[in-house]
């Protein structure tokens, strides 16, 4: 027996033994050990090249007539990738390939008691305690709830210290990151890892102010909010911002709260849907603005709102339902100026002066027997507003959220992150936004970050010039009131 050690790259070709009676022993297994490298994972050429190797050269080195067989223990670093081919059995159905995971399904408390976790084991690096001895214990004390649901490739794969292999994985996505997590230890890398940024529920939650609920911090000069209107309910976000564009969230949630919907469509009393979009939307308007009270910093003493945006894309089941939103904004008793609001894709998005103000990536439109709103790019706006995470918190164009633990942002960091960019494709003067949804499930609140962002902009924040405010009268705005808003030249 004789075994020899050739790169992918090398002479492979023709490889024989000739033994002493003159006889040619040609190879019969090859093991190829992760043929790639994290530079060639990226580049199709080198893909491509490595596949035709493999298959042509190795695969061929047994000599006419004879078979040789092959293994290839590999890591998956990108899709599409050399091991992402050969593991798959529509492209490469002769590999019989396993493709294994340190976890195969994570807890269920991922984004309640886990992010406490993640907190506590934070803090402790903050006083440089490497053994984060408080975060095990309240791993200890609340293991079979923050157990349930997981499902891990190997019982025993943990280190001294840790209690169990679901918090060894834990904390290797918390040390690492959740795009080298994915691809190095679950070979399933996240479609965005060559994307632009990476936003995950976990990085939001890391971006906490520390500020109570509702309370608009010093040099914020703008309070907004935006409202995204689905059958289920109306999702809302409060957010107040400083010129800079730097923005605080404040205050979200959902109108009716909890399991309750805005509309049921099974021909109850609660009336058409246009009708429960009406009532939600004055509910909520009071509720807003009445009944909840936003606190200034520096001296205790109530804000109001300069602006709320509130989504008019959804049409409903019967489409029209748009126009219930320029009828509220039209005749809203509010203390505030009431602005519909439209995102277009990058795509379809063209700015234009003919009805109003022009700023970056939004302006002042008018529908045709509705009234006046504001149109904005919402890819561009939403990739900004997702970046805003990855910055600094209190610094220019970030965007932080209220509180000081993030037990109860759960769902909000979830939401936020399950619109992954994965490219921006250059197309003559407009950039194409590529997305990948998470799940497709729910991203409302999203949404409304992004809308927030937009509202922002529109009352004179800008982060690179750190906002160049006028006073203007928003009667063309809002028909039959006069207000006086913050915007930029």
């Amino acid at each position: 027996m004789k075994i020899e050690a050739y790169g992918l790259d090398g002479r492979l070709r023709g490889a024989f033994v000739q033994k002493p009676d003159g006889s040619i022993e040609r190879p019969d297994l090859a093991i190829l050990d992760d043929p790639q490298k994290d530079k060639h994972a990226q580049s199709v050429n080198e893909v491509d090249k490595r596949e035709r190797i493999i298959k042509g050269t190795v695969l061929g080195l047994a000599g006419p007539g004879r078979r040789i067989a092959a293994v290839c223990p590999c890591t998956v670093i990108a899709p599409n990738d050399l091991a992402d081919r050969l593991l798959s059995s529509d492209l490469n159905p002769e590999w019989q390939s396993v493709r294994t995971r340190m976890v195969y399904e994570w807890p269920q408390a991922q984004a309640t008691l886990w992010a406490e976790y993640a907190q506590l084991r934070r803090d402790a690096a903050l006083q440089h305690d490497a053994t984060s001895a408080g975060a095990t214990a309240f791993y200890r004390d609340h293991r079979e709830a923050m157990d349930a649901g997981a499902r891990v490739g190997w019982e025993h794969r943990y280190h001294e210290g840790e209690v169990s292999a679901i918090q060894h994985a834990e904390n290797l996505l918390l040390d690492v990151g959740e795009a080298a997590f994915e691809a190095e230890y679950n070979n399933a890398p996240l479609t965005g890892a060559a994307a632009p940024y990476i936003l995950t529920a976990q990085t939001i939650l890391g971006a906490l102010n520390g500020f109570a609920p509702r309370v608009v911090p010093s040099r914020c000069t703008i309070l907004v909010a935006f409202v995204d209107i689905n059958r289920y309910g109306l999702n809302w976000t409060v957010a107040a911002a400083r010129l800079d564009r730097c923005l605080y969230v404040v205050d979200y949630g959902k109108h009716p709260a909890g399991e309750a919907r805005l509309f049921r469509g099974d021909g109850s009393d609660w009336g058409t849907e246009d009708q429960c979009v009406r009532r939600g939307l004055e509910e909520l308007g009071q509720a807003l603005v009445i009944g909840r009270q936003y606190l200034q910093q520096d001296n205790g003493k109530p804000r109001r709102f300069d602006a709320i945006l509130i989504d008019c894309a959804y049409a409903g089941a019967t489409g029209g339902l748009d126009t219930v939103v320029y009828d509220f904004a039209a005749h809203a008793r509010l203390p505030a100026t009431i602005m519909p609001a439209r995102g277009f894709g990058a795509r379809t998005y063209r700015p234009s002066a003919k009805h109003g103000r022009v700023g970056r990536a939004w302006h002042e439109s008018e529908s045709p027997g509705r009234g006046r709103f504001l149109a904005y790019n919402a890819d561009l706006w939403r990739a900004d507003s997702q970046k805003a995470w990855l910055m600094p918190v209190g610094s220019a164009g970030s965007v932080s959220l209220f509180g000081t633990s993030p037990a109860p942002h759960g769902v909000f960091a979830e939401q936020c992150s399950r619109e992954r960019l994965i490219g921006i494709e250059p197309r003559g003067t407009y950039d194409y936004y590529i997305w990948d949804e998470q799940g497709h499930e729910w991203h409302d609140l999203g949404d409304c970050i992004t809308g927030v962002h937009v509202a922002a902009s529109w009352l004179g924040a800008d982060v690179v010039s750190g906002g160049v405010p006028r006073w203007r009268s928003a009667r063309a705005a809002v028909p039959k009131r006069v207000c006086l808003v913050k915007t930029e030249d």
